[in-house]
C-alpha cells in the first residue's frame, strides 16, 4: 500500500513540475504577444497619424490651389513667350505665338 501512495506522489511531483514547465512557457509567450502588440499599435497609431497628416496637407493643397488660382483672372499661358526663353532671344519662334492679340 505505501508503494501505491509513493507511486502516486511521485506521478503527482511529476506532474506538478510539467504544469510548472507549461505555466512558464505560456508566460514567457504570453510577455511576446503583450510586446508584439504593443508595437502594432504604435504602428497603428503612426499610421493613424500619418493619414490626418495627409489629408491636411491636402486640403492645404487644395485651399492654396484655390487662393492661388484666381478664376476671374485666369489667362492662358504665354507660350510664345516661354519658347523664346528657352530658345534664346533670337528663335526662329514667331513672336505672336502663344500670346493673345493687342489691338
Amino acid at each position: 500500500m505505501s508503494s501505491e501512495a509513493d507511486m502516486m506522489i511521485l506521478d503527482s511531483v511529476k506532474e506538478n513540475t510539467r504544469m510548472k514547465k507549461t505555466i512558464t512557457h505560456l508566460e514567457e509567450e504570453n510577455k511576446r504577444l503583450k510586446d508584439k502588440i504593443k508595437l502594432l499599435e504604435i504602428h497603428h497609431s503612426n499610421n493613424e497619424r500619418m493619414i490626418d497628416l495627409l489629408k491636411r496637407h491636402k486640403d492645404e493643397q487644395q485651399a492654396l490651389g484655390l487662393h492661388i488660382i484666381d478664376p476671374t483672372k485666369f489667362e492662358p499661358p504665354n507660350i510664345g513667350k516661354k519658347r523664346k526663353l528657352e530658345h534664346g532671344e533670337g528663335s526662329q519662334v514667331p513672336r505672336d505665338e502663344g500670346e493673345q492679340k493687342k489691338e
